[in-house]
């Protein structure tokens, strides 16, 4: 073996003299070869020392369920005080790696302004999202003249997270993800750009219902199984947050039941009969009035625990035919489209465009250009 070779495989730190010794006096394209060869020795120095293999960490993590907060990966809380730049901080974030093009951003968060002001802002607001990330590596924000994109490797989100274990969808992580569901998307968020909160509403509306799909699946197969404690467990969750969901109401009617709760299932069916004459003006479905008889009278459902027909279509009595549609008595309540209505949830039918606030009526046509 030549000395070259042997200066090769020596420890990283004395490879770079070495080679700096031998490269004097070489033309030029030899002394690039022995820095190639110093590069590659290198890296194989490092891979036998077994630097590298550890899983990158997350520079910056952040819960965008029930609010907004961001942490980088030594604790400490983000400066971003700025509504919109935490806004389009989150809008990047779902999912992180997502490629968004500038004219898209723009339009979301400064639909008010001209196009260059927008895009202005925008660069604007990039820069103090980059600071968040100080010197860290890899570089959290990737963009170029067009688009803006977050490096997956240095952002989480409970968001994606939640995404992927119902994705997984065994019990487990059905459960996982419906504990980092602790409130709507960016709860409490002070953007007002009618774009924005059309955008808004959408990803409300689908996160919520992907987390009641999921805990209704998660209620019947422990219901199936006998699994009490966890479909307890998955009713309450659904109950929280939908209280007139029926389905949920009969699966812990009948778990009281069968644990000689007597008492505590009629208080449950007492209660939903009395907010739904008083939110709805309409009584409990057939088969959650059946399941209370059966329980008052000391008779255990023999029959199987069974979903109905609340999770699948809407139920029409709480809805009149189109041509009895209210007339709103005032401009700023909004009576939207029977698509977009939940249809596992007669309670959010009956509220949803009641508000006055902006943040509650929704352009379909406008709203559906960002999905």
């Amino acid at each position: 073996m030549t000395p070259s070779r042997r200066w090769i495989y020596r420890p990283a730190a004395g490879v770079i003299r070495a080679a700096k010794r031998e490269s004097i006096g070489k033309p030029w394209f030899g002394r690039c070869a022995d820095r190639e060869k110093c590069v590659n020795s290198n890296l194989v120095d490092s891979k036998m020392r077994g630097e590298g293999n550890e899983a990158a960490v997350a520079v910056l993590e952040l819960t965008l369920f029930g609010g907004f907060e961001g942490r980088l990966a030594g604790g400490q809380a983000i400066a971003l005080p700025g509504q919109k730049d935490r806004a389009l901080l989150a809008i990047l974030a779902m999912p992180p790696g997502t490629t968004h093009t500038r004219d898209k951003l723009a339009s979301l968060l400064w639909s008010d302004r001209g196009d260059q002001q927008a895009r202005d802002s925008l660069k604007h607001s990039l820069t103090r999202i980059r600071q968040c990330f100080e010197s860290a590596m890899p570089p959290g924000v990737v963009a170029d003249r067009q688009s803006v994109r977050l490096d997956p490797a240095a952002v989480t989100s409970d968001v994606a997270a939640f995404e992927r274990l119902l994705v997984d969808g065994t019990p487990e992580a059905v459960e996982q993800a419906t504990e980092l569901y602790r409130g709507d998307l960016l709860d409490g968020i002070g953007v007002r750009d009618s774009a924005f909160e059309d955008w808004l509403l959408v990803e409300r509306q689908r996160l919520r219902q992907r987390v009641e799909e999921a805990l209704t699946e998660l209620l019947v197969q422990t219901m199936a199984k006998g699994e009490q404690g966890r479909a307890a467990g998955a009713a309450r969750r659904l109950l929280l947050l939908d209280p007139l969901r029926e389905t949920a109401c009969r699966a812990l009617m009948q778990i009281h039941a069968e644990r000689t709760q007597v008492p505590q299932a009629i208080k449950l069916y007492e209660a939903l009969r009395d907010r739904m004459h008083r939110e709805l003006g309409v009584k409990p479905e057939p088969q959650t009035t059946e399941l209370y008889e059966s329980i008052r009278q000391r008779r255990i459902p023999a029959t199987p625990f069974s979903i109905g027909s609340s999770p699948v279509k809407p139920d029409v009595r709480s809805e009149p035919k189109p041509a009895e549609l209210p007339i709103p008595s005032k401009p700023s309540i909004a009576v939207l489209p029977t698509a977009w209505w939940t249809t596992s949830s007669r309670r959010s039918r009956a509220c949803v465009g009641c508000s006055s606030s902006r943040g509650t009526r929704a352009s379909p046509t406008r709203a559906a250009r960002w999905m």
